[in-house]
C-alpha cells in the first residue's frame, strides 16, 4: 500500500512538472524509483528551476556546490532523463565513488632516497624547508603523530576560536582521526620531520604546514559530492589558512571529458584562484589513455610514478610498469612530471585499516607503500619548497619551473613520463616562464552564476552542443549521450539497479575487500 502511494505521488508530481512546462520523462522508459545519486551542473546556478523540477519528481537536495555552479542531489532513476533534459541545466552525472590511488610495494627493500633523487636535500641543507606554506590534504585524515607536531593547522569550531579540531571532515565518520591509513602516509611525504626515526625519515618540506580535509573513514571510499564539499571548503578558505598547495591522490572514475566532468571543473576553480593543485595519475598503467581524473585536466600538474632504485643519480630509475600514461582521451598531455612512487617509506597511522591488513612496517612509526597517490605529495613538497623561496609566485609560475627543469628519463616517452622527473633545486634556479598560458581561462564564479559562453573549454556553437548529439537523437533517443553509463542502460538494472546500489556497488566488491586487497597487499 504505501509503495503504492509513493507511485501516486511521484506520477502526480510528473503531470505537475508536465503543467509547467518541463518535458517529462520518455513514456517507454520503465518507471524506476530507485534512489539515485546524482551532480546537476547548472547554467547559472541562481536559477531556482532544476532543484524545483528535482524536488517535484521525489527527489532530495544533498549539497549546494557553487563552486560547479549546481548541487548534488538523490533521485528516482527514472526522474534523470527529465532532469538531464532541462535547458537549465548543463550536465548530469552520477555521485560516484572517489578511491586513493596506492598499490601494493612490489618486491624489494624500503627506501627512502627521493629527496635527494628530486634536489630536495640540497635545498633543505641551504634552509629552505618548506616554511610559511600551507598544504591542502583532501584525504583520510592524517593522525597526529610526533612527525606531524604542531604543524597540523588547527581548524576552528566557533566564532571565537575556543573549540579547534585537526580537520575540516566530510567523512561520514566522527572525528579527525585516519582510520583507513592513507591520508597519514602522504603527509608524511610532505611535511614529516623525521622525529621518530632520528632524522632518516624525512619528508620533502618538514616545515611546511598540513592542512588535513577527511575525505573517508575506515573503508577509503567517499564520493564525487563529499570531494566537491571538500575542494569548496578549501578554495573558500584559502587565504584564511594561507592554503598555496592542494594534494589530490585519489581517483574519480568518470568517462566524462575534462570539459564537462564537476571535479575537473572544482579543480579549475581552485586553480584559477591561485592554488597549486598536485594530483596522482592513476596507478592504470602501463596502456596509453589510462590517467585518471582529475589528473587528466590540463591545468593541473598530474605526476606519475619512478623507480628510483633506491640511488639518488637519475641512470638507473624507470617509470613504473603501474604508473598512468597519456595522453588523455581529448589528446591532452599527461602525466605532467614524475616523482619517486616506489618502495616509499612514510607514517603510519597506528590501528588503522592498513595497518590491520597489510603490516608493511619500518620500525614502529612507519610503513611501505607504493603508487602515484604517493609520487604526488612529492611534487605538493617540492611546490612547498619553491613557494617558500618564492612567496609571490603564481601556480602557473610554480607548475613552469617545476617541469621546465624536469630531466627525462633515458627509454621512457613523453605518454610515459611528461617532462620528466622533477629537480627542485634546478627549478629555484629556473628562467622566466608560466605554464597554461595557452589554455582557456578557468571562471571563477563570485556569486555562483557561470554564463554558458564562459565555461572552460566549452563550445555552445558547435554541433557537440547544438547539433545532433544535443537535440537529435543521441540526445532524445535510446542513446542520452556518448557516454556508456548515460546510454540505454539509465534506468535499467546497470544504472540503478543491483549494479548500482546493490552488492556490487555498496557491498563487498566495491568497500570490502575485493576492491582494497588490490591496492593495498
Amino acid at each position: 500500500m504505501r509503495i503504492r502511494r509513493f507511485v501516486a505521488a511521484l506520477l502526480t508530481a510528473l503531470i505537475g512538472v508536465l503543467s509547467a512546462g518541463v518535458a517529462p520523462a520518455r513514456a517507454d522508459l520503465v518507471l524506476d524509483l530507485t534512489p539515485t545519486k546524482i551532480i546537476v551542473q547548472q547554467w547559472n546556478s541562481t536559477d531556482p528551476g532544476p532543484l524545483a523540477t528535482v524536488l517535484a519528481l521525489g527527489g532530495t537536495l544533498t549539497r549546494q556546490l557553487p563552486i560547479i555552479g549546481g548541487f548534488a542531489a538523490t533521485v528516482p532513476a527514472s526522474a534523470i532523463p527529465t532532469i538531464a533534459s532541462l535547458s537549465g541545466v548543463r550536465v548530469v552525472s552520477p555521485d560516484a565513488l572517489v578511491l586513493p590511488q596506492e598499490m601494493p610495494p612490489s618486491d624489494g627493500g624500503p627506501r627512502s632516497v627521493y629527496g635527494s633523487a628530486i634536489g630536495a636535500s640540497s635545498v633543505r641543507q641551504a634552509g629552505n624547508q618548506g616554511q610559511g606554506v600551507t598544504v591542502a590534504v583532501i584525504d583520510t585524515g592524517v593522525a597526529s603523530v610526533p612527525d606531524l607536531a604542531n604543524r597540523i593547522v588547527s581548524i576552528p569550531l566557533d566564532p571565537f576560536g575556543l573549540l579547534t579540531a585537526p580537520c575540516m571532515n566530510f567523512s561520514t565518520e566522527l572525528g579527525c582521526q585516519d582510520s583507513y591509513g592513507h591520508g597519514t602516509f602522504v603527509a608524511g611525504l610532505i611535511a614529516g620531520s623525521g622525529t621518530s626515526s632520528s632524522g632518516t625519515y624525512v619528508g620533502v618540506a618538514p616545515q611546511a604546514k598540513i592542512l588535513s580535509v577527511k575525505l573517508s573513514g575506515r573503508d577509503g571510499t567517499s564520493s564525487v559530492s563529499q570531494l566537491l564539499g571538500a575542494i569548496q571548503w578549501v578554495v573558500q578558505n584559502k587565504d584564511r589558512f594561507g592554503i598555496r598547495v592542494l594534494n589530490l591522490s585519489l581517483r574519480v572514475d568518470s568517462n566524462l571529458s575534462y570539459r564537462l566532468d564537476p571535479v575537473n571543473f572544482a579543480v579549475e576553480q581552485a586553480w584559477a584562484k591561485g592554488i597549486t593543485v598536485v594530483v596522482a595519475a592513476g596507478n592504470e598503467g602501463p596502456g596509453p589513455q589510462t590517467v585518471t581524473k582529475p589528473a587528466d585536466d590540463p591545468w593541473v600538474i598530474s605526476v606519475g610514478a619512478t623507480d628510483d632504485a633506491g640511488t639518488a643519480p637519475l641512470g638507473d630509475d624507470t617509470v613504473v610498469s603501474f604508473s598512468s600514461r597519456g595522453p588523455t582521451p581529448q589528446g591532452v598531455v599527461k602525466p605532467d612530471v614524475v616523482a619517486p612512487g616506489d618502495h616509499l617509506i612514510s607514517l603510519r597511522s597506528p590501528n588503522s585499516q592498513a595497518d590491520a591488513l597489510y603490516p608493511n612496517f619500518v620500525g614502529s612509526s612507519y610503513r611501505r607503500g607504493s603508487g602515484t597517490s604517493f609520487s604526488a605529495p612529492i611534487v605538493s613538497g617540492a611546490a612547498a619548497l619553491y613557494l617558500s623561496a618564492n612567496p609571490t609566485a603564481t601556480n602557473d609560475r610554480v607548475k613552469y619551473a617545476l617541469t621546465a627543469t624536469a630531466h627525462p628519463l633515458a627509454g621512457a616517452t613523453t605518454a610515459d613520463q611528461g617532462a620528466g622527473v622533477i629537480d627542485v633545486a634546478a627549478a629555484l634556479l629556473a628562467g622566466p616562464g608560466a605554464a597554461n598560458q595557452d589554455l582557456f581561462q578557468p571562471v571563477l564564479f563570485p556569486n555562483g552564476t557561470p554564463s554558458a559562453d564562459d565555461l572552460v573549454g566549452v563550445d555552445t556553437s558547435g554541433s557537440n552542443w547544438s547539433g545532433s548529439n544535443w537535440s537529435g537523437s543521441n540526445w532524445s533517443g535510446s542513446n542520452w549521450s556518448e557516454f556508456d553509463w548515460l546510454g540505454s542502460n539509465w534506468s535499467g538494472s546497470n544504472w540503478s539497479g543491483s549494479n548500482w546500489s546493490g552488492s556490487n556497488w555498496s557491498g563487498s566488491n566495491w568497500s570490502g575487500s575485493n576492491w582494497s586487497s588490490q591496492y593495498w597487499s
